[in-house]
């Protein structure tokens, strides 16, 4: 068959790690969580700092605008700046305040 020597694509790795186990904890556990993270100024996620150098982007999007939706900004920042050469990855983060800045988005991605 024409197919049997194609290359098969391998399943991406997981970049972002959250602190809650949502299989494990209550909607009550999982919203106190989330309000102590954000109180604390504390992400709830982090970044696997090896598959992301494993995955050898060349650019990553991210967004500021919601610090429980994402890995924090600032901390994708810090790890391309220490796993990467300058320009080598390109951070750029999405921001839309509006619908015609989402489409501005696509536009941009």
């Amino acid at each position: 068959s024409s197919t049997d020597n194609q290359p098969t694509a391998k399943p991406p790795s997981t970049l972002t790690v959250s602190h809650i186990d949502i299989h494990t904890s209550s909607q009550a556990e999982i919203d106190d969580a989330v309000k102590n993270s954000v109180h604390n100024g504390l992400s709830l996620y982090n970044l696997n700092d090896t598959a992301l150098t494993d995955a050898k982007p060349s650019v990553i999007l991210t967004q500021s605008l919601c610090d429980v939706c994402a890995v924090a900004k600032d901390e994708v920042d810090t790890e391309v700046a220490c796993n990467f050469r300058p320009g080598q990855c390109k951070v750029i983060s999405l921001e839309p305040e509006s619908l015609e800045e989402v489409v501005d988005t696509f536009v941009t991605v």
